[in-house]
């Protein structure tokens, strides 16, 4: 399992999300989890966010030789700002092989028809926008080296037709466009030895469309609906899948959107109106 998760050696540029000035639990273990296999990370994203779990990651045993921040307003993204990011990161360890962009935001349940534009323009950007600007931006750095990559972008079930809810129709419409990119960038970037794929999570205990379950009621609803008997673990599940993906194991796989949600996914219609 060793060598199929081998990931030492490697450089990562991260694009986490971030959830009221800090890092999404899911991308902060993931990191966590690309440092103790031996990649060393760049993450992009403001400064200041990401200083605050650059020194919690130090203080569990990172050495700052191995991770590395560059500031982008992630709030006003333009192609520009993204394309010097890049350029940092790409000269902080010598090259990239691995993008890692999660574009899991939801923002406050909204009926369709009381979404307003900051609501749309705010979906698209984080979602969507930060994703295109990113590959492009990396896209090109790579396109001359002859070595290639690997991109992987973090949606969720929510941006698929399997998984449809209420009240998050544009952010679901935004990750789908990602799931959709996906595809579509694996077409015409696999002749520069890029590999484009994307995991569609599933939802966690603190997602938008759980938390206003209570504990007990949470977990008797993960039993009931997920096959595997329980919700998203934000701390291991989504892991190994983008070691994998980051794995030179990984190197034949190209235009895929995989499902790490314990196949809650496949049981849309028993999920009864509780969401």
């Amino acid at each position: 399992m060793a060598g199929v998760l081998e990931v030492r050696g490697k450089k990562a540029l991260v694009v986490p999300a971030t959830e009221q000035g800090l890092i999404d639990a899911v991308a902060f273990n993931v990191i966590r989890a690309l440092l103790s296999h031996g990649c060393r990370v760049v993450l992009a994203g403001d400064s200041n966010v990401l200083q605050k779990a650059t020194l919690e990651l130090l203080a569990s045993g990172t050495h700052d030789k191995d991770i590395q921040v560059v500031h982008v307003d992630s709030s006003n993204l333009t192609q520009p700002s993204v394309k010097i990011a890049v350029e940092k990161a790409w000269l902080a360890f010598g090259g990239v092989d691995l993008l890692l962009c999660f574009s899991t935001y939801t923002g406050p349940l909204t009926a369709f028809l009381d979404t307003n534009e900051r609501q749309i323009e705010a979906a698209t950007a984080i979602n969507l926008k930060s994703v295109c600007l990113f590959s492009i931006a990396l896209g090109k750095k790579m396109e001359g080296t002859g070595i290639g990559g690997s991109f992987v972008f973090v949606t969720s079930i929510i941006g698929t037709e399997r998984g449809l809810f209420p009240g998050v129709a544009i952010p679901g419409a935004s990750i789908a466009a990602v799931n959709y990119l996906t595809r579509a960038m694996a077409l015409e970037l696999g002749k520069h030895k890029i590999r484009v794929n994307a995991i569609a999570r599933g939802l966690y205990e603190s997602d938008a469309l759980l938390n206003t379950l209570s504990s007990e009621a949470l977990d008797k609803e993960g039993k009931r609906v997920v096959p595997l008997g329980r919700w998203v673990n934000k701390e291991s599940d989504l892991t190994s899948m983008i070691l994998y993906l980051a794995a030179d194991a990984s190197s034949f796989i190209t235009g895929t959107v995989v499902f790490v949600d314990g196949g809650q996914s496949l049981v849309r219609p028993r999920m009864r109106s509780f969401l």
